[in-house]
Parts: C-alpha cells; sequence; structure tokens
C-alpha cells in the first residue's frame, strides 16, 4: 500500500533535485537521532528494523516508475 505513494513522492523529490546521495545522508542523519534519542533501546535489532524500513522508503522512492 505503501509503494505507489512513495513512487509519487520520489519523482516529486527529483524535481526538488534529489539524488542518490542525499538519501543516503537523510538515511545516516535519522539513524543518528534515532541513536541519540533512544540510546541503549536503539539496540541491534532495533537498528536492524529501521535500516530496513529506510532502505524500502529511499529505493522505491529513488526508483523511476514503470
Amino acid at each position: 500500500e505503501m509503494t505507489a505513494p512513495l513512487v509519487t513522492l520520489g519523482a516529486r523529490h527529483r524535481g526538488y533535485g534529489v539524488v542518490s546521495l542525499d538519501y543516503d545522508k537523510v538515511g545516516e542523519a535519522l539513524m543518528s537521532a534515532l541513536y541519540k534519542h533512544l540510546g541503549d533501546d536503539f539496540n541491534e535489532p532495533a537498528r536492524a528494523a529501521w535500516g530496513k524500513a529506510y532502505f524500502f522508503i529511499a529505493t522505491t522512492m529513488h526508483a523511476l516508475p514503470a
């Protein structure tokens, strides 16, 4: 259910000039913020789950529509 809206959002972001490297930087900032906010609660399972979620979001947004 999230794929179509993310593809649309990604197209809009491309129009703003967002490139691949920007997605990497946002992912790093997200993971850093979660670590700073959650501390020890941002354990390996939480880090892996957030990483997987962000990877899905970023790759879906960055993919060109079919």
